[in-house]
């Protein structure tokens, strides 16, 4: 066998079945791909990195499924929330309706963090967010501040939060988002 064969066609499979299913219930198989990472890496969590020059990059993931009215996008979202459900695994399912400060707070609670990681010691504050409008994501208001957010949890940095009138910061030292 060469080397890596044997995890091919395990992924070859998965991607296989996820969308011989799809084709069943009516969803197009284009959206098993985005469906199988998002459950992959909600249950993986930051186990999964890539090593670089600056050292180890944990990879938070936004996938967006673009399709016109009544395509499947509802379908293959519950079918990722339907899988994680299935499992033991802990993996916070966030509402999927957020605000900035909804958000931050999900991933601040002591129920998301999970013991995983580079060296599988370090507190990682995971969640996952399956909307399947973005309009219901975003709300109907765009808050510029929401994408900030967004975009700083993206790079993995330490986040933390002064602005509210909390007694204490709120501080997110290893986000981890998941996002279909």
């Amino acid at each position: 066998k060469k080397p890596g064969a044997e995890s091919k066609r395990i992924h070859q499979c998965l991607l296989a079945s996820c969308c011989n299913y799809f084709r069943e219930i009516g969803v197009p198989e284009e959206f098993a791909a985005p469906a199988l990472l998002t459950i992959c890496s909600a249950l993986i969590g930051r186990k999964f990195f890539m090593v670089t020059s600056k050292g180890p990059a944990f990879l938070n993931a936004y996938r967006f499924i673009i399709a016109g009215p009544g395509a499947g996008k509802s379908l293959a979202v519950k079918f990722v929330k339907d899988v994680i459900q299935q499992t033991e695994l802990v993996c916070p399912i966030m509402p999927a309706s957020i605000t900035k400060e909804s958000l931050i707070d999900e991933l601040a609670t002591d129920k998301c963090r999970v013991m995983l990681g580079f060296d599988a010691a370090e507190k990682v504050n995971a969640g996952l967010v399956l909307a399947s409008e973005y309009g219901v994501l975003i709300g109907h208001y765009i808050n510029p501040d929401f994408f900030h957010t967004m975009c700083t949890l993206w790079d993995g940095e330490h986040y933390k939060e002064t602005r509210r009138s909390l007694p204490n910061p709120i501080e997110i030292f290893n986000p981890y988002v998941n996002m279909l």
